[in-house]
């Protein structure tokens, strides 16, 4: 059985495989780059959907590999409904149904790959813009969260299409404490911790709707976060420690 994993750099990306018993001299690299198809040299998302294709979100569009070649797809000023509503893709998620949310520096889209057909959302409920998705969730209960940089974290519901809205309220401590939300995971329990760019990580509890903060404290360097910039939260593979 053979392992694949990608590496993101500045300039391609770069997949390598490896048998599961192999030794370190085994693996083999492959480049992925504007010389073998790739729209932009500036990777910044990528993941693999469940027909195996590789989705790959890039400063200049995003593209579909299928192992051999690219199928690169755009903003496109004549068909502005069924193309991307940003040329920049910083986040990428397949949902259970097989659709792929793109996250792009001017809004978010969700994509059919049977239809070959984008939905755009471009604006919140009351016609503001979107604002940048830097990172997007699909949580146990099925509904997807997209943390973004200027808006707070956005909750929508597949089933109802409707969006809840988390922005930081300085007179509401339970608020989310930033408004620049980077990176997303959910813990067993069910709660969304959410990295932000200047108010440290916080922890959402769904049934109430409240947030916790867990910051940098100047005064407790041992017991407590090194920054209130939190641009990437991840578990440890027994979901024990957070990093």
């Amino acid at each position: 059985m053979r392992k694949y994993c990608f590496v993101l750099l500045s300039t391609a990306l770069f997949f390598f495989g490896q048998s599961l018993f192999a030794q370190q001299e085994d693996i083999r690299f492959a480049r992925l780059s504007i010389e073998q198809g790739l729209s932009q040299s500036s990777v910044l998302s990528f993941c693999q959907d469940s027909k195996g294709f590789i989705w790959i979100g890039t400063a200049d569009g995003l593209n579909r590999y299928d192992g051999n070649e690219f199928k690169i797809y755009r903003r496109d000023l004549n068909n502005l409904q069924n193309s991307l509503p940003n040329n920049q893709v910083s986040a990428l998620l397949e949902d259970r149904e097989g659709y792929i949310w793109v996250g792009t520096g001017g809004g978010l889209s969700r994509f059919d790959p049977r239809t070959e057909t984008f939905q755009n959302f471009t604006s919140d409920s009351d016609s503001t813009p979107f604002s940048k998705v830097l990172n997007i969730l699909q949580d146990r209960e099925g509904f997807l969260w997209f943390a973004t940089l200027e808006k707070g974290l956005k909750k929508y519901d597949p089933r109802t299409q409707q969006i809840i809205i988390y922005r930081s309220d300085p007179k509401n401590p339970n608020s989310i404490s930033y408004n620049a939300v980077y990176g997303l995971i959910e813990d067993k329990e069910g709660r969304i911790w959410a990295g932000t760019g200047g108010g440290g990580i916080n922890i959402l509890d769904k049934k109430t709707g409240k947030f916790t903060t867990l910051r940098h404290n100047p005064t407790n360097l041992e017991n407590s976060l090194s920054s209130d910039i939190a641009g990437t939260v991840s578990f440890s593979l027994d979901e024990n420690t957070v990093w």
